[in-house]
């Protein structure tokens, strides 16, 4: 199970328009022809493409406790810096689709659906679209085992329209199929390298270590209960309810939050997580922020 170079190249010189799903037979068949061949991830994309333009694309496997594990790599070489320095260096402990992937059942999910309120007005939301440059995505999740998962993720970088309803429903359509081929092609190769997945448990807890101790030295211990609720994707009354204080309280712990970090914004601090946690490994009692703070100083 190794990883691809990047194939952002072949997505972007197929199809650049959808398809009807009148044509659907023409389209599958090349997916199902390549399971089980080395070309399978870009075929899979391809055939995406057709329903749906995409200019990027990526496959990775989800366990719990452990860091997402890369399958192949078909990402636009402007969201390539976001992906390794921000995502995969700690930002994916925040994702929805990561925390939630164990609770869910196979299927096609955008990111959007998986929050309680508007996934682009989130915290997480606003400083994943903004960081990361895509303008909509989509994604098809199989779940191998009850704790396991393999999600092809796709989106909109260069083009500037999020998808239509149509092409959302089309997508809805075509996925058991999709599932299918993709169950087919990795579901073995999973089993026989599960022993290379295990490596990366020992890096998720180093981050999710960071994660936890973010703003330890300078929070009171309320601040960092509303702080760990925004990792959640909680909104003020949520937080509120869950720690049984009045919106209004909450809403002053984390304008507290802010002032304390110095960031102005929820965007603003959860794209300073972001590169806090992908650039300081801490111990137990360090906090992250302020090894940081101290770093980019000197």
């Amino acid at each position: 199970m190794s990883t691809v170079k990047n194939q952002h190249d072949d997505l972007s010189t197929s199809s650049s328009a959808g398809t009807n799903l009148s044509n659907w037979p023409d389209v599958v068949a090349p997916l199902i022809t390549a399971v089980n061949t080395e070309d399978f991830p870009k075929v899979l994309f391809e055939c995406i493409n057709r329903i749906a333009p995409i200019d990027s694309a990526i496959v990775m496997l989800y366990r719990p406790d452990e860091k997402p594990f890369l399958l192949y790599d078909g990402l636009h070489p402007s969201e390539t810096v976001f992906f390794e320095e921000s995502y995969m260096a700690g930002a994916y402990l925040l994702s929805p689709l990561y925390r939630l992937f164990p609770s869910m059942r196979s299927g096609f999910y955008q990111l959007s659906a998986l929050e309680p309120l508007s996934f682009e007005n989130s915290e997480f939301g606003r400083a994943y679209f903004n960081d990361s440059g895509l303008c909509d995505d989509a994604n098809f999740l199989l779940k191998i085992t009850d704790d396991t998962a393999l999600v092809a993720s796709f989106g909109r970088q260069q083009m500037r329209l999020p998808f239509s309803a149509i092409e959302l429903q089309q997508l809805h359509i075509t996925e058991p199929v999709i599932r299918a081929a993709m169950e087919k092609h990795w579901q073995g190769d999973l089993t026989k390298e599960s022993g290379s997945v295990a490596s990366t448990r020992e890096v998720h807890n180093q981050l999710q270590t960071s994660l936890h101790n973010f703003g330890l030295s300078l929070l009171t211990e309320r601040e960092r209960e509303v702080l760990h609720l925004m990792f959640e994707g909680k909104a003020s009354k949520s937080a509120a309810k869950a720690l049984n204080i009045s919106p209004e309280t909450e809403r002053g712990h984390r304008k507290n939050i802010y002032a304390k970090l110095n960031v102005a914004s929820q965007a603003e601090l959860f794209s300073l997580i972001f590169t806090v946690i992908g650039e300081v490994s801490v111990s137990d009692n360090e906090d992250p922020f302020v090894v940081y703070s101290q770093r980019i100083k000197q």
